[in-house]
């Protein structure tokens, strides 16, 4: 029986019955200080110097009156509960005292049922100031948020149907008006230009309509005077003073333009030689190359690769390495034309796409590339060396499909040109010569062929986690093995199948192998989640989504990695997909982030498990400052919501000590672990393994 202390104020002069009221209660449980007192002078001081749980009002006491008793606990403001007790043998009149305020009737000579009665009092006042604590916590706690959002550097406004009804110092300035009450009522509509009014109103409505917690717009806003002001407003479901209604969040996009501007030319250039990056150039390679099938330009693609970058890394150190990648990137620049572009694609290799005439034109420009480069002196801290390159051509407009595969298959020109040991220019095969081209039927029957002879192979990379823990994560790649067994890049894997339509034949392929080696792992007790890139097609046709749940009936463990590209130029179809697939157990993955305008922007509306940066942020946040806050700003939003960022392509101690200094938890790259066919990395020691590295950088 639990114990609990009462302060018990008797009117009555009847001592007797008193003290046999107080032992019935305390053997009932209850702790007990108890006053008697029948003079109202003295039950008044009681009242406000030490006021009672429980008053016992004797119906036979000559003086005070009961309405006056209770009268004097109203002024008091004792919230204390009044019982009328009844001395009489035969049962008293109940209407009377429950009139004059009193809770309830109880007769003295009943105890059981007045401790009965008691306790139900008492639980019912622990209930009602628990209440009124906690509407006067609510209380302060909403004045709180009101001088928080009074003193707010954001402009934050509420609506209600589509009008103001509260609106911030910051709201007030940013359109340019002096007090709260010339907003006040306002439609939203009139903040808006007249060109957005009516997006901004069908928005407004699918929002309340919709059981989403937030949205965002883009709109054009008119403050006072009739300036326009570039805005991009956030919605969100709120309530001010118990009415629901509509929090509104407006940021000035102008006052970001000059970030963006230099963001937006971060994500084209290279972080170490400030050329074109692979991505940007990829897409001035489309254009080009479309220019040259259309007639309108000839042009073609140079591959330039450093033979002995590798060496003068490990003769002179790795700076000497960016000393070489950084000044041949220079001197290339120099070599071009005005039109011509210039882009560093990885490690030692470079890029040329410059308006020539003719095959032959090319050859030529490039055999006298590789005589400037061969009479050209490289220093790097007092010493001087030399180097030689090898150069693969070709002609854009040709039968190619887009950038990407132009890049490959000049890329094996220059490869070519390498292991032939002979001319170190080489223009690159016809496509019809690669693997896998032809009709959509006869790369069907190819991918099948291949995969039946075993030489399509899955390869899982380690994503390291640096605090450790038990979870293991693996991406997979699907590679391809040539006529000698080795592997070929992952770029190489039937380039042709994503335009023909035929990549979910893959992406399916590798969920039914990923689906054995997890359950194998799973039945182990192993964690596991296994990150799968899934192509544009994937996502469009419900193959793969079969595939998924036939091979991996609750899903449970992957992670399905969708580009950011993809997921921005097919927004719809990948909400739709991604939620199906959730709701199959699966999680999702957005890779190469950071190369939208609105990468932030589809971060919050897919809500992401993992975003994995673009490499090429990675590596400029080494020096520069603004790509550090861009990418800070980044991880902590996407732990906000729930995700985790991946540090991908780390390839440098010097790397891994930055990331190890800003906010990101996992990391994955070569340095950490090469893709192997198995999962077998040791993730216990992996944390413990980075932290040494970091000491050694």
């Amino acid at each position: 029986m639990s114990s609990e202390f009462i302060q018990i104020l008797f009117v009555d002069d009847a001592l007797t019955e008193t003290e046999s009221i107080c032992q019935t209660l305390r053997d009932s449980g209850f702790l007990l200080h108890a006053n008697v007192s029948v003079r109202p002078m003295e039950i008044r001081r009681l009242l406000e110097t030490r006021p009672p749980d429980l008053i016992l009002f004797s119906l036979d006491a000559p003086k005070p009156t009961l309405s006056h008793i209770t009268e004097m606990v109203r002024d008091s403001q004792c919230d204390a509960a009044v019982l009328a007790l009844s001395h009489r043998p035969e049962p008293a009149p109940r209407r009377a005292p429950l009139r004059d305020g009193a809770r309830d009737l109880v007769s003295a000579r009943e105890l059981d049922l007045l401790a009965m009665i008691v306790r139900r009092e008492m639980g019912d006042l622990q209930a009602r100031r628990l209440a009124r604590g906690n509407a006067g916590r609510a209380n302060e706690a909403e004045q709180r948020c009101r001088i928080l959002l009074d003193s707010a550097r954001d402009a934050i406004a509420y609506i209600h149907e589509g009008a103001h009804i509260y609106v911030n110092e910051a709201y007030l300035k940013l359109f340019g008006y002096q007090r709260a009450d010339e907003l006040t009522a306002m439609p939203l509509l009139n903040l808006i230009a007249a060109e957005d009014r009516d997006r901004t109103k069908a928005a407004v409505r699918r929002f309340m309509s919709s059981d989403d917690e937030n949205q965002g717009l883009d709109v054009s806003g008119v403050g006072a005077g009739g300036r326009l002001l570039p805005l991009a407003l956030e919605m969100t479901k709120a309530t001010l003073e118990s009415e629901p209604c509509t929090q509104l969040l407006i940021r000035d996009c102008s006052a970001e333009q000059t970030f963006n501007e230099r963001m937006a030319e971060i994500r084209r250039q290279d972080p170490l030689t400030g050329l074109a990056n692979r991505p940007h150039f990829q897409e001035l390679l489309d254009e080009l190359h479309l220019a040259c099938s259309e007639g309108l330009a000839t042009a073609a693609l140079l591959y330039i690769s450093i033979d002995n970058h590798r060496t003068v890394c490990d003769t002179y150190g790795h700076e000497s390495g960016d000393s070489l990648v950084l000044d041949f990137g220079r001197m290339l620049q120099n070599f071009t034309g005005p039109r011509d572009t210039v882009s560093r694609l990885t490690g030692a290799d470079f890029a040329l796409m410059v308006h020539l005439p003719s095959v032959e034109r090319a050859k030529q420009q490039g055999r006298e590339l590789l005589a400037a480069i061969e009479a050209r002196q490289f220093q790097f801290e007092g010493e001087h060396f030399s180097t030689s390159a090898r150069i693969g051509i070709t002609m854009l407009g040709e039968n190619l499909t887009d950038a990407t595969e132009i890049i490959r298959v000049t890329h094996r020109a220059c490869n070519e040109s390498r292991l032939a040991r002979h001319a170190r220019v080489a223009v690159s095969k016809a496509s019809s010569e690669l693997p896998g081209a032809g009709s959509r039927q006869e790369l069907a029957t190819a991918i099948d062929r291949h995969i039946r002879a075993g030489r399509v192979v899955l390869s899982y990379q380690a994503i390291v986690s640096l605090p450790g823990g038990a979870a293991e994560r693996y991406e997979t790649r699907v590679w391809i093995k040539d006529e000698t067994g080795r592997p070929c890049a992952p770029l190489d894997v039937f380039p042709a199948a994503e335009p023909l339509g035929l990549s979910p034949i893959l992406d399916c392929w590798a969920v039914a192998r990923i689906a054995d080696d997890l359950g194998s792992a799973l039945e182990q007790g192993r964690k596991l989640s296994i990150f799968v890139p899934v192509s544009t097609n994937s996502i469009l046709d419900s193959v793969f989504e079969q595939a998924v749940k036939k091979h991996l009936p609750y899903g449970h463990g992957l992670v399905l990695q969708v580009d950011e590209d993809v997921a921005e130029r097919y927004f719809r179809q990948m909400r739709r997909f991604a939620q199906r697939m959730r709701d199959h157990g699966c999680a999702l993955a957005i890779s190469g982030f950071g190369g939208q305008q609105n990468s932030e922007r589809l971060m919050r509306h897919l809500k992401p498990e993992y975003i994995k940066l673009r490499p090429n942020l990675l590596e400029r946040m080494r020096v520069d400052d603004y790509t550090r806050k861009y990418i800070d700003a980044v991880s902590e939003e996407i732990r906000i919501l729930g995700g985790e960022a991946v540090a991908s392509q780390v390839s440098s101690a010097q790397q891994l000590a930055t990331l190890r200094q800003s906010r990101f938890n996992l990391i994955q790259g070569d340095l950490v672990d090469t893709p192997a066919e198995s999962m077998n990395f040791d993730f216990a020691n992996a944390a413990q393994w980075a932290g040494a590295d970091q000491d050694i950088a």
